[in-house]
């Protein structure tokens, strides 16, 4: 399955390589749009508990504020960049997925085995599958840097919360994996009666 997932990212790549540059952009600021909060709360009410100056603390506030939202914009726009480029793409690689249709010959479209895997790459680039797919990579991703840079702090600070939340993470982790797992095979198995369906 995770071939599967590198070989879709590899076709992606190959017909729109500024698509996945936008999309790593975005997934970049995506997973730093929670690290002001993170980092200066602490200083925040440090500089409240303290009595530090009025000018200190808006200092913080504004620096707070200004970079939540710099960041929260720019992750926005990429990713509405992300969406529009997204569906371009899955239209582009119908197109061509049409294309190599059209030139295969007639006895290779009547052969079962042939219409399966037919099947399966049309379900891989089409509608929701193929954004969806888009989706959870660029979720997935977003999520593992933002916990990896949760965990290094938490790790200055308490490292046996921090062994705690990665034995809770792999476990969870673990779990969906075996899901997914089961959901493919059941996907697979299922293409052919879906042929026949359609």
């Amino acid at each position: 399955m995770i071939q599967n997932v590198l070989d879709f990212w590899k076709i992606v790549f190959h017909y729109n390589k500024k698509y996945v540059l936008i999309l790593c952009g975005n997934i970049l600021f995506s997973a730093a749009a929670p690290f002001p909060y993170i980092l200066l709360s602490k200083p925040l009410f440090d500089s409240l508990t303290n009595g530090n100056s009025i000018r200190e603390f808006l200092l913080i506030v504004v620096t707070l504020v200004s970079l939540t939202l710099l960041l929260n914009f720019i992750a926005n726009i990429l990713n509405t960049k992300t969406e529009i480029d997204g569906q371009k793409l899955m239209y582009s690689l119908n197109n061509q997925f049409n294309m190599k249709s059209i030139d295969l010959p007639f006895e290779t479209l009547t052969d079962p085995q042939t219409l399966e895997l037919r099947e399966l790459a049309l379900k891989a680039i089409s509608g929701s599958n193929f954004i969806d797919m888009v989706r959870a990579v660029k979720d997935i991703v977003t999520n593992l840097l933002t916990l990896i840079g949760v965990v290094f702090i938490i790790v200055q600070v308490d490292l046996i919360m921090a062994l705690v939340i990665l034995v809770v993470i792999a476990i969870n982790t673990y779990a969906n994996s075996i899901s997914k797992k089961v959901q493919y095979q059941h996907s697979i198995e299922a293409t052919p009666y879906m042929r026949k369906v359609s």
